[in-house]
């Protein structure tokens, strides 16, 4: 799934990496890695969800997305 998010342009987000300044232990921690994740905006989120729900046997999911979306994400396949 993730990526399946990448590819429809959703980035990946670590919240470690853009400390203040004004915290200077930068020691890593055990379980640091589960603060970085891959976001995006709702609708293409949804839309990567839907298209892997799509490819399931004996699953129809209904996609309301707008056609260049939908070649976006193909392209990327």
């Amino acid at each position: 799934m993730t990526g399946r998010l990448l590819a429809a342009g959703c980035v990946w987000r670590d919240y470690l990496a853009a400390l203040p300044p004004t915290l200077t232990d930068r020691e890593p921690r055990p379980g640091d890695d589960a603060l970085r994740f891959v976001t995006g905006r709702r609708p293409v989120v949804e839309y990567a969800v839907a298209v892997a729900a799509e490819e399931q046997p004996g699953h129809a999911a209904g996609l309301g997305f707008p056609e260049t979306m939908q070649a976006r994400l193909a392209e990327n396949r």
